[in-house]
């Protein structure tokens, strides 16, 4: 026991070594709420708006090789006391944000929003488990063998990139719960997907069915109803191609094609290179029961001069359009198309949009929506 005084004091010895050894300044755990911090190049307004853009940057010494921003997508509010109905929850991924650095993202909105909430940012989840990350208990499954074997990956509502080491041109078969709808695009790039595609209401055992084995490369999720609204899918009406879109509840039950129908391949997206200026704002809108064969075109007129458009843009499948980067000032908005007319003895009349035209103050970093429908019109 004469040695235990040395003893003590080489195990302090120890201790201390340890203590400041380099394992000791080890790399700091992980804590995405600490870590990182996400901007919106875009003020959030009141009105509606078509895509989300900013910057995700890591001010710390960890890695994120996948970052998950989730945003809570509401309509508009009848009072100013009131969000608006939640229209659901877009998920966004990042890739590759390293440590002290900054990652860009952009990502369009599978329907326009007026409000727009946002969650603090978090790791992406791979459990693949059939639960949602937005935590609604509702998501797609993607599967990389037919008949829903093999590896699988889940999907909440919102739009989703396959990375090549992440199930890119890798599914077999989806499941898609009710309430839900997902379209696919065999194609991605940094503003969505594009090329074929094709938009399912239910669960699909095998996509070879549609050409689409080993193609998926971008998943749009979304609710199949919003207040007041159902979407009806892409269909064959007459011998023509329709792409899927929104309409009106009927009181005597919504019809849907009961088959999946491919649409035609679409050009890559055009993704704006820089934000805005901040001169400048974006007017939006949705035009319900617009069809394909109207080849509605909505275009901004200055006020007094209804034959000269300043600005024209086609409406998507949806129903939506949308002008980015408008110079301040203020616009008359005026959808015109191909619309059927009708004569008779008693009147002339057709179908066309209501209301006519619509007046926009474009105002600084501001969004605004000029919403129309497709109805009966009087001469």
């Amino acid at each position: 026991m004469k040695n235990l005084p040395e003893f003590l004091r080489v195990l302090m010895l120890l201790s201390l070594l340890l203590f400041f050894s380099p394992g000791a300044d080890a790399q700091s755990a992980k804590n995405p709420k600490q870590d990182l911090s996400v901007s919106l190049e875009r003020e959030l307004g009141k009105t509606e708006y078509d895509a989300l853009y900013g910057e995700v940057t890591n001010r710390s010494d960890n890695a994120y090789p996948c970052v998950r921003l989730e945003f809570s997508l509401y309509g508009p509010s009848k009072s100013k006391a009131d969000s608006g109905p939640l229209l659901g929850v877009l998920l966004v991924e990042v890739r590759d944000v390293g440590p002290r650095s900054a990652r860009k993202y952009y990502q369009p909105l599978p329907y326009a929003a007026a409000v727009i909430g946002r969650k603090s940012p978090g790791e992406c989840s791979e459990a693949g488990n059939g639960q949602s990350e937005a935590g609604d208990g509702q998501s797609v499954v993607i599967y990389d063998n037919p008949n829903f074997e093999g590896r699988s990956r889940s999907f909440g509502i919102g739009n989703h990139r396959l990375f090549p080491e992440k199930f890119n041109d890798l599914t077999s078969s989806i499941k898609v719960p009710a309430g839900l709808a997902v379209t696919v695009y065999e194609h991605a790039d940094e503003g969505g997907g594009f090329g074929s595609w094709v938009d399912f209401l239910e669960d699909q055992p095998d996509l070879s069915k549609y050409g689409f084995d080993n193609k998926i490369s971008y998943l749009a999720v979304f609710k199949s109803q919003r207040p007041g609204f159902f979407y009806a899918r892409n269909s064959i009406q007459n011998g023509e191609f329709v792409p899927g879109h929104w309409e009106g509840v009927k009181a005597r039950g919504n019809p849907v094609n009961p088959n999946p129908v491919v649409g035609p391949s679409r050009p890559p997206n055009k993704v704006p290179s820089t934000p805005p200026p901040p001169d400048s704002c974006t007017i939006s809108g949705f035009i319900n029961r617009d069809r394909s064969e109207y080849n509605t075109i909505v275009s901004l007129y200055r006020p007094g001069d209804s034959k000269t458009p300043l600005f024209s843009t086609t409406v998507n499948p949806s129903g939506q359009y949308s002008f980015s980067r408008v110079p301040v000032g203020r616009y008359v908005v005026i959808p015109k198309g191909k619309y059927p007319k009708v004569e008779n003895p008693e009147r002339m009349g057709g179908i066309g949009p209501i209301p006519y035209s619509q007046r926009v103050t474009c105002q600084p970093n501001g969004s605004h929506s000029a919403d129309f429908r497709i109805g009966s019109t009087e001469g």
